[in-house]
């Protein structure tokens, strides 16, 4: 988005962490090509993804906050499953389509729903089986350390309309909070890359300590009765998907 500042991370294999802002870019069709001609970012003074074959780096971005942008507008238009974009067209959560975003995924026991907002994945990029439907506000071990090993029981998430996902050490009282969540491709990644959270929740420390990590993603009691064939719970109440109607959209 125009007038936010992107933040570049190379670290973490090798011991090694960098990071290097710029300001108001658009679009960036080719990050690749874009590094080798920005060395500024990419390059030795940045964060090294040009010289990467001297150590192991994983590099990631992120966009920062913008407290006091207002949101776009999509012309009245309801984005049933998705938030309007900057250009006024809908943009769909990750397998819903159509230009308001009411089509459902075919594969609907992949993706959460009102009952199971949380859907855990044995394999990372939201591969493999059996999956893990978990409940509103219930907390599902995900990683424990075991014979000096953390072990992933489930290495990739998917969460409902960016409802508050919280991540615990189990027992030990200690969590943090994605007050927007997210549907995350690879947990354990995730947990390197953002270091703050993972350090604090000391996943990313000895796995000499046995200790074991969970994560849950919030209820919304005014979602509770909502239709998981004619409504939508995006917003925080429930609307009726077009053809459908009544207090929770059963009709």
């Amino acid at each position: 988005m125009p007038g936010r500042t992107l933040t570049f991370k190379g670290c973490c294999p090798s011991g090694n962490i960098f990071h290097s802002s710029i300001n108001n870019i658009t679009n960036i069709s080719d990050i690749h090509l874009w590094m080798f001609d920005n060395q500024d970012i990419g390059g030795s003074s940045g964060i090294w993804y040009t010289e990467w074959t001297h150590w192991l780096m994983d590099f990631s971005v992120k966009v920062e906050p913008c407290p006091h942008c207002t949101s776009p507008n999509c012309s009245g238009k309801t984005c049933y499953f998705g938030t309007c974009g900057i250009d006024g067209d809908c943009q769909c959560i990750r397998g819903y389509s159509g230009n308001d975003c009411s089509t459902r995924p075919s594969d609907s026991a992949n993706y959460p729903s009102i009952q199971y907002p949380l859907i855990l994945f044995p394999d990372t990029f939201f591969k493999g089986t059996p999956i893990k439907q978990v409940s509103p506000d219930t907390f599902e071990v995900f990683a424990k350390t075991s014979q000096n090993e953390l072990v992933y029981t489930y290495k990739s998430m998917r969460t409902l309309c960016r409802r508050k996902v919280t991540f615990s050490r189990v027992d030990h009282n200690v969590q943090f909070e994605l007050p927007i969540g997210r549907d995350i491709e690879d947990i354990s990644s995730y947990m390197t890359v953002n270091d703050k959270e993972g350090n604090d929740l000391w996943i990313n420390y000895s796995n000499a300590i046995s200790l074991s990590f969970a994560v849950k993603v919030a209820d919304n009691p005014t979602c509770t009765n909502c239709s998981d064939i004619g409504g939508s719970c995006c917003t925080g109440s429930c609307v009726c998907l077009p053809g459908h109607s009544g207090d929770n959209c059963e009709s």
